[in-house]
């Protein structure tokens, strides 16, 4: 019990750089206006993307979270979240859409 207070405290303390955090929010300001999106990521999805970030960059021995963190967890993460206007989309073909609109953003890294 001692080692998950102590984990999830150093979780919590983990740094986010601004730059990361305004990545996140262009990404979701993004799905909520995209054609093709009917419902995109909330206000609270992009809170939990940050901090399952923080939790993956722990996981790799870091105290800070990097890019790479985020995008690497970008297209599970926001394949599950998202809901598409074409039903019935394999979950690749959700995680395709997902990275090129990842790669359609300018990215601040």
């Amino acid at each position: 019990e001692a080692f998950l207070e102590q984990a999830t405290a150093e979780i919590e303390a983990g740094h986010v750089d601004e730059t990361l955090i305004d990545f996140v929010q262009t990404m979701l300001s993004k799905t909520r206006d995209h054609k093709d999106i009917r419902q995109g990521m909330s206000v609270r999805s992009g809170v939990q993307w940050i901090a399952i970030a923080k939790a993956l960059a722990w996981v790799r021995k870091r105290d800070h979270v990097l890019p790479k963190d985020f995008l690497d967890l970008a297209p599970s993460l926001m394949a599950h979240r998202l809901v598409f206007r074409q039903e019935n989309l394999s979950l690749a073909a959700k995680r395709d859409f997902v990275e090129n609109l990842v790669q359609s953003i300018k990215s601040p890294f």
